[in-house]
């Protein structure tokens, strides 16, 4: 992870507080605490407040704290965080603690088919805090489970690009991969990465130097898309297994505790519907389920993860969304967005450990055209709060509120020069 070093002597009651190095930080940012003068500081006597007065201490596992000596702590900024200015006091041994504030921004990544992949803040959209170029055409971006890492893929050229993201810069956390065939979606672990093919599923290990290189094809055969719970070291892709005259629908389910990754069943697990027809899979975060959509019969199909002996739910979606072909869920495993290509529309399910709910439907374009002028949405991601942000195929970005009935929805972005092919929020 990158490591942000506040320096010098920080202290609520010494006008000569000096912090060198960046007070802005974004979601998922490793952060190391170095003390130079004054009191020592004191294990486990640390809490990090933010500006809506939620407070974490040092107990919180999202922060990851780590304390390495009495000079030194460090932690991540953590997922669901409220945006804006927050404060960080850290106990020392003699006087008082030592409290300063900084401030926090949550970004939203937009990758264009251009191959321009840019960063903006969600409480200012206009303004680009940072960008790279990853390769031209259709691409997929994701995120580590912390938020400040990012995998994104070129789909035609093969190119995977491991990119670390602070408020002002996108830089590489290793050298990017080029595979040399077309790939789908990818996603980082905790110890390298994994990306869909018509090969099959490739595991990128990380060497001890940092590197990250190709190490093996899963025995798979082709697979559409591929989907994690890096916490849990959980794994599925969707595939088709079989042969000419009896193929089927098949979602694997993969151990990622080892490495390589392990295939728990072999020949997958029979998810049924119209063959060829799943181009999308999502695991939610808690590593419960996997879940498949189906473009030709608009159905979603989920296996509980653990089951010994799994038995897919299949659900068709309402009639009046059509074309799904893309699903999102947020951090926190409480909402499934599916994308409808043809009905221009997103459905939202709400899930509860294993459960899957529909919720509601609505137009993904909130501007006022008559529907054969509306974009259809390319894209999506979940915020805190029951927001979900929809990139449309113009690259415009819509904000739905989840958590008000009817939802509300407002434009972030307007339509621009290049279409977008990819969303990114932090959670």
């Amino acid at each position: 992870m990158g490591l942000v070093v506040l320096v010098g002597t920080l202290g609520a009651c010494d006008p000569l507080v000096k912090i060198e190095g960046s007070q802005r930080w974004v979601v998922g940012q490793r952060v190391t605490l170095q003390r130079q003068h004054g009191g020592l500081f004191v294990e486990g006597d640390f809490t990090l407040t933010d500006s809506a007065g939620k407070i974490y201490p040092h107990s919180d596992p999202k922060l990851d704290y780590q304390w390495v000596d009495d000079t030194e702590v460090r932690f991540t900024v953590p997922q669901g965080i409220e945006a804006g200015t927050t404060t960080i006091s850290v106990g020392a041994d003699s006087g008082s603690p030592y409290v300063f504030d900084v401030e926090v921004v949550r970004l939203f990544g937009v990758l264009d088919v251009s191959g321009g992949l840019g960063f903006y803040g969600l409480d200012d959209p206009k303004r680009q805090h940072t960008s790279y170029q990853v390769g031209v055409g259709q691409g997929y971006v994701s995120l580590s489970w912390e938020g400040d890492r990012i995998m994104a893929v070129a789909a035609a050229t093969g190119e995977i690009h491991f990119l670390e993201l602070t408020t002002d810069s996108l830089t590489p956390f290793a050298p990017s991969v080029e595979l040399g065939i077309a790939l789908g979606r990818g996603v980082l672990l905790d110890h390298g990465a994994v990306v869909a093919s018509s090969e099959g599923i490739g595991y990128i290990a990380q060497l001890p130097n940092g590197v990250l290189e190709l190490d093996v094809w899963l025995e798979t055969g082709a697979v559409s898309a591929i989907a994690a719970a890096p916490r849990f070291s959980r794994i599925v892709a969707a595939g088709v297994a079989g042969d000419a005259t009896a193929p089927v629908n098949v979602m694997y389910r993969i151990d990622a505790s080892m490495s390589p990754p392990d295939l728990v069943e072999p020949d997958g697990v029979v998810i049924g519907g119209a063959v060829n027809g799943v181009t999308d899979v999502v695991m939610t975060p808690d590593g419960v389920l996997g879940i498949a959509v189906n473009n030709v019969d608009d159905s979603l199909t989920d296996v509980i993860f653990e089951a010994g002996s799994p038995a897919p739910t299949q659900r068709s979606l309402p009639p009046e969304d059509v074309g799904a072909w893309r699903l999102v869920v947020d951090a926190e495993s409480k909402w499934l967005a599916v994308l409808c290509e043809i009905s221009k529309s997103v459905a939202v399910y709400s899930l509860n450990q294993g459960g899957i709910g529909y919720s509601v439907s609505f137009l993904a374009d909130p501007r006022p055209v008559q529907l054969e002028f509306a974009q259809a949405p390319v894209d999506a991601g979940f915020a805190p709060g029951g927001l979900l942000y929809v990139l449309l195929a113009d690259g415009a970005v819509n904000e739905i509120n989840l958590s008000v009935t009817p939802p509300t929805a407002i434009l972030l972005r307007e339509a621009q020069p290049s279409p977008g092919t990819a969303l990114l929020i932090q959670p």
